[in-house]
């Protein structure tokens, strides 16, 4: 059975370095998808074990190898890929997770019935180092919520996303090799500048978590990278932030406010102000939807700081950007805690 591109919607890209131990899994979790009309592109970025062996041991005439001819790693494997494929979409798997068999069915007919969507993401799952298996990310669906998400983590995971060749064409998007382990943050801040970012709400991927993950080796060039990110995106709205701030408005999303006490609870209430007015001017995101989101958030601080810290009454009312209606059960309990403590 021949698959010409022309007629193929979809193409699975899978960049592979020495991933022999899981190669195998990962194919034919693809293989076997209840959608079957594919090109599964793999791409051997110089393989010194035996992945290969595998992989051309597999008899499936959807498979296309292609070889490097050095080790060019991932961000321009990825960028290599990008420029061969002819098909509407590109789906992304990674040499070392598992599609869930749906997966390919369920992202194609939705992108089909959201053209003004780039991307689209799943919900997720990660196998862990013993084998076991837990619930993982579950994230949010809409371009805008997705979009206040990636002030703090990308909220968009690339190994689940399908996206639209066109936008990708269109816009000249490619990875950035000045964001080593953070290009996927940096790419999907660039796409949703130009199309809509989407959640599946369904768990349809399987993150493998090892001791060769890219999180686990790389995790300070990774965090680097997706600081320089992150500053841009405040940057966007119109704030200049330092790393400092980042990590107090990372720590503050996280809802980890036991650190927020005196100098940090003063400049965290600043950041979230700068942020608020800083939007009214840029209209990066829709302003009500930021600022009651940002609100609820500060509303949520002083709930559980109250009893436990001075003087939070000033505080409390010198935030201007609360209103009633954000809220009205936290509104009234958090002043009640409050004015008690």
């Amino acid at each position: 059975m021949s698959y010409p591109s022309a007629q193929v919607p979809i193409t699975v890209l899978m960049p592979v370095y020495n991933a022999e131990k899981y190669i195998l899994e990962a194919v034919n979790s693809i293989l076997n998808q209840t959608h079957q009309d594919f090109i599964l592109m793999i791409i051997n970025d110089g393989c010194t074990d035996g992945t290969m062996k595998i992989i051309e041991a597999i008899n499936d005439p959807r498979i296309r190898i292609i070889h490097n001819e050095q080790n060019l790693k991932l961000i321009a494997t990825l960028n290599k890929g990008l420029s061969l494929i002819k098909t509407e979409y590109v789906a992304r798997m990674d040499a070392d997770d598992f599609s869930f068999p749906e997966r390919l069915e369920v992202q194609l007919a939705f992108m089909r019935a959201n053209p003004d969507v780039g991307a689209c993401g799943t919900w997720y799952d990660n196998i862990l180092a013993d084998g076991s298996e837990r619930s993982g990310g579950r994230y949010l669906p809409t371009h805008e919520e997705i979009k206040f998400k990636n002030l703090y983590q990308l909220h968009i995971i690339h190994g689940t996303t399908m996206m639209r060749m066109s936008v990708i064409r269109e816009n000249e998007l490619k990875f950035d090799a000045s964001f080593p382990h953070a290009e996927d943050y940096d790419f999907f801040t660039r796409m949703a500048k130009v199309s809509q970012l989407q959640n599946v709400q369904q768990s349809l991927y399987k993150i493998r978590h090892h001791r060769e993950s890219v999180s686990k080796k790389f995790s300070d060039i990774q965090e680097s990278g997706s600081n320089t990110v992150k500053r841009a995106l405040f940057k966007a709205i119109g704030l200049e932030v330092s790393d400092e701030d980042l990590n107090l408005y990372r720590e503050f999303m996280h809802q980890n406010y036991g650190i927020f006490k005196d100098d940090r609870l003063i400049r965290i209430l600043e950041l979230i102000s700068g942020l608020i007015e800083a939007n009214k001017q840029s209209g990066y995101f829709a302003q009500e939807y930021f600022r009651s989101e940002l609100a609820t958030r500060v509303l949520h601080l002083f709930n559980q700081l109250a009893g436990s810290e001075k003087g939070l009454i000033k505080l409390l009312q010198g935030f201007e950007h609360f209103k009633f209606s954000d809220n009205q059960k936290l509104f009234l309990t958090t002043y009640g805690k409050v004015l008690l403590s």
